[in-house]
């Protein structure tokens, strides 16, 4: 899988993934870790409601040091990649966005 390669380029301590109950990315991330024995955090929503998920992405932000975005051709930037993003920007944590199919 592309975004697996992408991650071998870091030295990743520790993933923060959104939990997001479609799957996708999130999942990816979550799995990735488990197989490189990484630990791995995951901010699930505590609901469905738009506050909930900026709840869980403001986790996300506040327990990382860098932010690997994933856009895919089908979702693109995501309303949750692209808040998660720039509240990353806002708090000055550095950001790199990969494109994987």
């Amino acid at each position: 899988m592309r975004m697996f390669l992408i991650l071998n380029r870091y030295t990743i301590k520790h993933i923060v993934s959104g939990a997001c109950p479609l799957g996708g990315i999130d999942s990816w991330a979550a799995e990735y870790g488990k197989l490189k024995g990484i630990p791995v955090t995951e901010f699930a929503p505590k609901d469905s409601t738009s506050e909930a998920f900026r709840e869980r992405n403001q986790k996300i932000v506040d327990n990382c040091d860098g932010l690997i975005v994933f856009l895919t051709k089908r979702y693109g930037l995501t309303t949750g990649s692209k808040m998660t993003t720039n509240m990353a920007i806002a708090k000055g944590i550095p950001i790199k966005i990969y494109f994987v199919e």
